[in-house]
């Protein structure tokens, strides 16, 4: 299940992409490099709050461990 970010970010993309085939352009490179770009950079971002999500969720986890053994 995404959380509402995640769901809010897949629409946002959905429209993005929706907007950019609908637009008129008939040249498939024109059409799909501005979808590519759009993904990479999402990518990206997805990435990096993913990395940090699992720093922040090992953190927790040895925190709890350590208090847990005291």
């Amino acid at each position: 299940m995404l959380s509402t970010k995640a769901r809010t970010t897949a629409d946002s993309v959905y429209a993005k992409i929706k907007e950019i085939v609908n637009s008129g352009v008939y040249n498939a490179e024109d059409v799909l490099y501005p979808i590519m770009v759009l993904l990479g950079t999402g990518w990206e971002e997805t990435k990096c709050e993913a990395k940090y999500t699992t720093e922040e969720a090992k953190l927790r986890a040895q925190c709890s461990a350590h208090r847990n053994s005291d």
